[in-house]
């Protein structure tokens, strides 16, 4: 038997002064973002997909140990980024880095969390199967791999035209697009509410052909 074992955030990190402890269904800022499903987590956070009640939209809500400073620095480039002067709304590379949605304060058992909303991304190029990248050989297709080296330098350059440098030299810092899942969710969501009970199951064989 084969057991397949999901990696976890350490649990021992579920303390005062550490990480929120969050269930589905959980709702955060004035029940603003409800919680649906667990995107992942970090060092210092903890990351999940919630739905927000105002723009009807998903979004990713990270949530930061509450003893972490880590944030401070991460949040200050948001901002730096959003800064009337380094708006550049014809510039098209900015679609290329993550955005602020929106941060707010979490008072839970373990201490106070900042929480911060962006869209929806993923997964990673690390997180990926490398059939979902790899050719017959074994290695990215040249085409695909130009595409994601060029969306890569896109985001780079948009970050150092405004005097930030990223630090994270990584695949698992290169996120794809996620419409996918985001269509694939919405698709549950109205097929859950409208036709949970439309189906009819019979049981027996199947007749023969």
């Amino acid at each position: 038997m084969f057991i397949k074992v999901i990696e976890s955030e350490n649990v021992e990190l579920y303390r005062p002064g550490g990480l929120h402890p969050v269930h589905l269904g959980d709702t955060f800022h004035n029940n603003r973002y409800t919680v649906v499903h667990k995107l992942g987590h970090g060092t210092f956070s903890t990351v999940w997909l919630v739905r927000d009640s105002i723009t009807d939209r998903y979004a990713a809500l990270k949530i930061i140990i509450s003893e972490s400073t880590k944030v401070v620095s991460e949040v200050a480039v948001f901002h730096h980024l959003q800064q009337p002067s380094n708006k550049d709304i014809d510039n098209e590379d900015k679609d290329y880095v993550v955005h602020l949605l929106d941060e707010f304060n979490h008072h839970g058992p373990n201490g106070t969390h900042q929480c911060i909303v962006t869209e929806v991304l993923g997964p990673s190029l690390d997180g990926l199967d490398d059939g979902q990248l790899m050719d017959f050989f074994g290695s990215i297709p040249t085409r695909l791999a130009k595409r994601i080296a060029a969306q890569i330098s896109r985001g780079v350059r948009y970050l150092h035209k405004h005097r930030v440098v990223h630090g994270g030299k990584s695949t698992k810092f290169v996120v794809c697009e996620s419409r996918l899942v985001i269509l694939t969710l919405t698709f549950h969501r109205s097929l859950s509410k409208k036709h949970s009970s439309s189906y009819l199951y019979r049981r027996g064989r199947p007749k023969k052909m």
